[in-house]
């Protein structure tokens, strides 16, 4: 999708619907409160872009108060926590936690994804990372990631969760984004797995080695980098002032990545 590729149509609604999400995070205090706002405005529109994506903002608005939701995952992060202990090798270390996705990158993917024809829904508005590291091989700890996704995959299905297919495959594994056998163009590794709960909610794992995330995170390949790339046509209309923000906890770091905490992630960390 280029800026040639939008007509004019649509070049006017996503100017209206960046209207709205400004005042929406300007004037709220609180992520839920910004997607309410965000939301009505986005029904009082009622153009071909803001009407497909409401499903999706409705969604993310009903993850973010779902406290229950993210309680019942504390009790399954410390099962796997100990599962993983006793099948991973002493020399092994690892870390479980948490991250919900930002009221900025979701809107942004969702307004992307509708513009490149993909699908609305994100599998990725939760997510959960395991990290690991050890003074083995580069090749052992890769191993070890591929060990950490079966697991994962049996504990999850036992716990009733469906393994989804994802909306493209990366690697030789249909059920998965195997970004580690086929990294992005940026460097980026990581394994991708997408399951939905019994009760419709989707999560994603991702299982990567520590010097994969760390240069996820601020290396080459750093992710909020990559989108910059990839998001910069919807960049041009949803966009605001970090200063204007009354969010408690609202960060926005060196490496442009924004966090809006609701008070979750500190919860479900474990190391």
């Amino acid at each position: 999708m280029t800026k040639q590729a939008l007509t004019k149509g649509q070049k006017e609604e996503l100017t209206a619907i960046g209207k709205l999400y400004r005042n929406a995070i300007y004037n709220n205090p609180n992520v839920s409160k910004v997607l309410v706002d965000f939301s009505n405005g986005l029904k009082d529109l009622n153009g071909e872009i803001s009407t497909t994506i409401l499903s999706e903002i409705l969604h993310f608005k009903t993850l973010v108060e779902s406290r229950d939701f993210f309680c019942g995952f504390r009790n399954w992060i410390d099962e796997l926590y100990d599962i993983l202990l006793e099948k991973l090798p002493n020399t092994v270390s690892f870390t479980i936690d948490c991250r919900r996705k930002s009221v900025q990158s979701t809107v942004r993917k969702v307004i992307r994804n509708y513009l490149d024809g993909s699908s609305i829904n994100l599998f990725d508005l939760v997510a959960f990372r395991i990290v690991i590291d050890s003074l083995d091989s580069k090749e052992k700890l890769e191993k070890y990631c591929y060990t950490i996704k079966d697991i994962c995959n049996s504990f999850f299905q036992e716990k009733l969760c469906v393994l989804c297919t994802p909306n493209k495959q990366v690697g030789s594994d249909p059920l998965c984004k195997d970004y580690i056998e086929i990294p992005k163009d940026n460097g980026y590794q990581s394994i991708h797995l997408a399951f939905r709960t019994l009760e419709n909610q989707l999560f994603e794992l991702q299982i990567r080695t520590l010097d994969m995330h760390e240069d996820a995170e601020i290396g080459e390949s750093g992710h909020e980098g990559y989108k910059d790339l990839v998001d910069q046509l919807v960049a041009e209309y949803i966009s605001f002032d970090p200063k204007k923000v009354k969010i408690p906890h609202f960060r926005v770091f060196i490496n442009n990545s924004i966090h809006d905490k609701i008070g979750l992630k500190d919860a479900l960390t474990i190391n």
